[in-house]
């Protein structure tokens, strides 16, 4: 095959896989059935944030006030009907601490609605604000993670559920939301 013939067609395959993300699969590698899984998930679509309204209370401030939360749910495009679909889901304060928090000292759950083709809530966990926050600055909690069974052919949606629980070194924040939020992400199962 002449040189520009493989150039062409490498700039091809290059083009139509530019922007794909590959998903790190958690299930063990050994025999076919993991090759056929490793097929059957897709690039994650492209996730955005959704504004949710909470109303929070703690020991420290037992009496309720509202805050919004910026909530990012990342789910892959497509998977194949019985496998799992593992979502990630970071969340961003909109009010800012009032003092600086180290690393990791701020961990959160997540609940996350399942809708469309799917039904039921999951808990993401995991969630913790990796760097630093500055007082006066808003909070980035990351490493959030939850598996949703996909059990039924259809879209599934995914919104964020009716409680965020927050704990850092020094109290606990409980939230509940103020109404439904708006679908934060979808994930098609195959037959």
């Amino acid at each position: 095959m002449p040189v520009v013939n493989r150039r062409v067609r490498a700039a091809t395959l290059a083009a139509a896989t530019a922007g794909s993300a590959v998903l790190a699969l958690l299930a063990p590698t050994a025999g076919a059935a993991s090759a056929a899984t490793a097929a059957t998930v897709t690039a994650a679509a492209p996730a955005k944030a959704v504004r949710v309204l909470y109303t929070c209370s703690s020991p420290r401030n037992p009496q309720p006030e509202d805050h919004y939360l910026d909530i990012t749910v990342t789910a892959p495009r497509f998977v194949e009907r019985g496998d799992d679909i593992a979502l990630a889901v970071s969340l961003r304060t909109v009010d800012p601490p009032l003092r600086n928090v180290p690393a990791r000292d701020i961990k959160a759950q997540v609940d996350i609605a399942v809708g469309g083709a799917g039904r039921g809530t999951v808990q993401a966990t995991g969630l913790t604000n990796t760097e630093p926050v500055e007082a006066g600055k808003q909070a980035l909690l990351t490493e959030g993670r939850a598996t949703v069974e996909a059990q039924r052919a259809g879209t599934h949606t995914f919104r964020a559920g009716q409680r965020v629980l927050v704990q850092t070194s020094g109290y606990a924040v409980d939230c509940v939301a103020k109404g439904a939020s708006p679908v934060a992400a979808r994930t098609t199962v195959r037959r």
